[in-house]
């Protein structure tokens, strides 16, 4: 039973039976029989070497030995499940750590330029402060100059010789201006540094607390993204208010050219009227909401005034077997929606 249990058994356990193979179900977890099942005789094991037919009346197993096997091909199946979970969390630990692998070059570089920059104004810091020293040499000597010339006051010097005066002044204003940018260069030499440290300060403690107030710099690329996705909103609100802009200016234009047209159209071209009394009138020039009589009298419909003065010819009086001959045109109806007469 000790070899057996050495070996490593797959999911699958058959038993045989007189009458066939059949998978093992419904096992009593007492006595180790099935429920619904004759005892069997033999039991077959699907291993990595190959089938193996354990007898076990013939060999006088008892059944604590089957309820025994089982347990193992359940405690193997456990360590099966349990590695696959470790495999998972040895990538997702592989992957973790490439990314903050990743990270840390990422911040390494930084860390490098910021010393760089230091460098650069520790080297400018050291071109002012010389430049400062040789100043005040210079004023040194001058004052040692003036000293030797026979004690002479330096205020009659200076009044004496205006261009000693003025070399003075230029150099006291180099050695102010020189302190002045050394004062600069502090400053900016103490930013650098506190932004390195707190460079650092990220790169070794990312996870720290509000309270320390250094933002991570996952935060600052969050952030960053964030206000990109912003910009980027606006530019396509942007695009798209100009669209309907220039689709309503679109529409406006396109609403001008059929007005103007329509306005245009009101006339008629050509409208020739011959009448019973030899006569043609012509309202081509004119509007085409006219009345027209049988003897080629005509009244505008839209006017008030003068629509008693028009004498109408009765259709009683009009003379036979002289037609009327009309000439028809063709014209574009006028807006609106108010009855017309042609």
């Amino acid at each position: 039973m000790d070899s057996l249990q050495n070996k490593r058994f797959d999911k699958v356990i058959y038993t045989v039976f007189d009458y066939g193979v059949k998978k093992l179900k419904g096992i009593d977890s007492e006595n180790g029989l099935s429920q619904d099942r004759k005892p069997f005789s033999h039991c077959v094991c699907d291993s990595e070497n190959g089938f193996t037919k354990i007898p076990l009346i013939t060999c006088g197993i008892q059944q604590e030995k089957v309820k025994e096997l089982i347990t193992c091909h359940n405690e193997i199946k456990v360590f099966k499940a349990t590695e696959s979970l470790k495999d998972k969390a040895m990538e997702q630990l592989r992957n973790e750590a490439s990314k903050l692998d990743e990270r840390f070059r990422v911040t390494e570089d930084h860390l490098k330029q910021k010393n760089l920059e230091i460098k650069k104004l520790r080297d400018e810091k050291k071109e002012a402060l010389a430049a400062q020293y040789a100043a005040e040499a210079t004023l040194r000597r001058v004052h040692a100059n003036q000293k030797n010339e026979d004690y002479v006051p330096i205020d009659s010097s200076f009044i004496a010789t205006g261009a000693t005066a003025n070399i003075v002044r230029d150099y006291q204003r180099q050695i102010s201006e020189l302190q002045d940018e050394k004062r600069t260069l502090d400053r900016e030499l103490a930013r650098v540094k506190v932004s390195a440290n707190r460079i650092a300060n990220v790169m070794t403690n990312e996870w720290k607390d509000e309270s320390h107030k250094v933002m991570p710099l996952r935060q600052w690329k969050e952030e960053k993204r964030i206000m990109q996705a912003e910009m980027q909103r606006l530019k396509d609100k942007l695009a798209i208010s100009e669209r309907r802009a220039k689709a309503e200016s679109q529409q406006k234009e396109k609403l001008k050219v059929r007005l103007k047209a329509l306005e245009e159209g009101a006339g008629v071209t050509t409208v020739k009227i011959n009448g019973l009394n030899n006569k043609t009138i012509d309202l081509s020039s004119n509007a085409w909401t006219y009345k027209i009589g049988v003897q080629g009298e005509h009244q505008r419909l839209h006017l008030v005034d003068g629509l008693n003065n028009t004498k109408w010819t009765s259709t009683s009086e009009a003379p036979k077997g002289q037609a009327l001959t009309w000439y028809k045109a063709t014209v574009d109806a006028p807006p609106g929606d108010e009855p017309v007469g042609f």
